[in-house]
């Protein structure tokens, strides 16, 4: 019996980048993202190595895989980043999606898993 999938995946909506700086430091980041139906979203932040972690919460297993297998469209939200660690403007903004915690454990000893990341923007130099 042949099987369907449709292509549900984690994106940010790169023509909805909010920047506010402050003195050459980022003072707010905004912006709306995707993601399948069976993760929630819990929180971003600004990491000191020039990168975004977005985390979230599985709620249909223990891993991205499963999570995402069993997902069959995509939820929008948009949100605000943490930027607490942040010291100044870097040229280059990465982004991690972060499985970090789970809401029906199949498996014991759960350990975060990452989705992906790719580049967000350059900001020039």
């Amino acid at each position: 019996m042949d099987k369907e999938y449709e292509r549900v995946q984690f994106g940010v909506d790169s023509k909805k980048l909010h920047f506010k700086t402050n003195g050459g430091r980022l003072s707010e980041v905004k912006f709306k993202i995707h993601f399948p139906e069976k993760f929630e979203f819990l929180n971003a932040e600004f990491t000191e190595k020039e990168k975004i972690e977005i985390y979230f919460k599985g709620i249909a297993g223990s891993t991205v895989n499963e999570n995402w297998s069993s997902s069959i469209q995509e939820e929008t939200q948009n949100i605000t980043v943490d930027l607490s660690n942040v010291t100044g403007i870097p040229k280059v903004i990465g982004i991690e999606y972060i499985l970090s915690a789970v809401k029906a454990k199949t498996k014991e000893d759960f350990v975060p898993e990452t989705a992906g990341s790719g580049i967000l923007v350059g900001t020039g130099g």
